[in-house]
């Protein structure tokens, strides 16, 4: 095998390593890009989730008042929770069976 030949496929070798490693890399940042934003958004709206739920299945909060576990509108408050569209959800009584609950999008 000539020189040239060998030299043009441990280029092609060479450029197919790099461009594996270069996927790789960017498929586990993008992975841990967007696991971080879901798990912020689920953070940012878990009380306005549980009112929303409380709210469709005409639940009352329990003696301490409103916000539950995290958070959410005071006691009294007129503030409606909303949530995006297509949101789904499970309500699951410390007895009874599990409710789920489904906002559905505004067309």
């Amino acid at each position: 095998m000539s020189l040239r030949a060998r030299l043009l496929i441990g280029l092609v070798v060479l450029t197919a390593a790099g461009l594996v490693a270069a996927g790789i890399v960017t498929y586990a940042e993008e992975r841990s890009f967007l696991i971080s934003q879901v798990d912020q958004e689920l953070v940012d709206n878990a009380g306005s989730f549980e009112d929303t739920i409380d709210a469709r299945l005409g639940l009352q909060k329990g003696p301490g008042g409103g916000g539950g576990f995290f958070g959410g509108p005071p006691p009294g408050s007129q503030n409606t929770p909303t949530l995006p569209g297509g949101t789904w959800g499970i309500y699951q009584p410390t007895n009874g069976p599990a409710r789920p609950v489904y906002v559905p999008p505004e067309l």
